[in-house]
């Protein structure tokens, strides 16, 4: 994941990852349960709110590229771009590197 975060930056796109040591921009405040484990999408946003937090390392202004590695609900891309967008930063551009949970 440090090489995609690497190639971001000298894009000059700042690339924030969720639950990973690479940037702490984002952070988990409290552990849930998966999303997938929700009956419908009122439960998996009620789930996440309150579980991210803008962490101590400062957001810069400018684009973000927000790497997630499965995405169940969307709720956690969702909440954490509002969260990025609502502390300064720039677009967020979302990238779900797998899906689960929807059917075809």
């Amino acid at each position: 994941m440090r090489n995609q975060i690497a190639a971001a930056e000298r894009m000059g796109v700042r690339a924030v990852t969720i639950n990973s040591d690479n940037q702490a921009v984002l952070e988990k405040t409290d552990d849930r349960p998966e999303q997938k484990t929700m009956a419908n999408s009122t439960q998996q946003a009620r789930n996440i709110d309150g579980s991210l937090a803008i962490g101590a390392q400062a957001l810069r202004a400018g684009p973000v590229l927000l790497v997630d590695d499965m995405v169940d609900s969307r709720w956690t891309l969702t909440v954490a771009a509002w969260l990025l967008r609502s502390h300064g930063s720039g677009e967020v551009l979302p990238l779900a590197l797998a899906l689960a949970g929807h059917e075809k």
